[in-house]
């Protein structure tokens, strides 16, 4: 196996164990908190929408969670925080 095969596994392997330590820190920052928003919306009337905002990367973030919550048939939608602005 040649140094820049072996080089390009040996990133990749790296990279996912990196990710999966993140994931593994993330389950434990799951609380009360989860599990009070998750009722929440699973109580919302169906004529109610969630409203995601952000800026920067937590923008982006907020897109595709909007995204995903409308893609199991959640009403949401994202307003980035400069267009609030402009009336």
């Amino acid at each position: 196996m040649s140094a820049s095969k072996q080089k390009i596994i040996s990133l990749a392997k790296s990279v996912l164990r990196k990710e999966a330590a993140c994931l593994i820190e993330a389950s434990g920052k799951i609380n009360g908190d989860f599990f009070s928003i998750v009722q929440f919306i699973l109580k919302m009337k169906p004529e109610n929408q969630i409203l995601l905002s952000g800026i920067g990367k937590s923008a982006a973030i907020a897109k595709k969670i909007a995204s995903s919550l409308n893609s199991i048939g959640i009403k949401a939608f994202f307003l980035h925080c400069t267009e609030v602005l402009h009336g």
